[in-house]
């Protein structure tokens, strides 16, 4: 290609399937977007049968006044609203530049009953390494983000299901 002939790069090239997702949660994943020589905007579109479940942003990137842009992260969304898999095709357009296109897919599964967990070492409240305190019904915590670490002579010893006195 000449130096003059506008450009676009997105990295990585392809984006894997959306993890399972819940219905009317959100899950998202980034590329990073440059060019060179361009002479308009690039422009981020969605299309097809799945396109609403799906959304970009940035939409539009302006290249500098040299015709480049510099790496952009771009967030692709997956917000499903029925169950099922979906799919959708994400272009990346500028004048003159050849469309980048990555597929984009995920399937969607009904919510799930979701519980607070109030974690407690040796009865004291529990947030070193901020432990999530969402869990899906059927989902089990095997771990937590920091061990905790001996509290007094008392030592992390496993997990249990059941409140614990004395």
């Amino acid at each position: 290609r000449s130096a003059s002939t506008p450009y676009l790069k997105v990295t990585p090239s392809t984006l894997p399937a959306f993890p399972e997702t819940e219905i009317n949660y959100t899950r998202t994943q980034k590329f990073t977007l440059s060019g060179n020589s361009l002479k308009a905007n690039a422009e981020l579109t969605i299309s097809g049968t799945n396109a609403d479940m799906f959304s970009v942003s940035p939409s539009s990137i302006p290249p500098t006044t040299d015709g480049s842009i510099s790496d952009t992260e771009v967030t692709v969304t997956y917000t499903p609203t029925e169950a099922g898999s979906h799919e959708a095709t994400l272009t990346v357009s500028s004048t003159g530049a050849t469309d980048k296109v990555i597929a984009l897919s995920g399937t969607a599964i009904a919510p799930l009953t979701h519980y607070t967990v109030n974690w407690m070492v040796n009865g004291n409240p529990y947030s070193e390494g901020t432990p999530s305190t969402d869990v899906a019904e059927g989902e089990s915590v095997e771990t937590l983000p920091t061990t905790p670490a001996a509290i007094g002579d008392k030592v992390f010893m496993g997990w249990t299901n059941a409140t614990i006195d004395g």
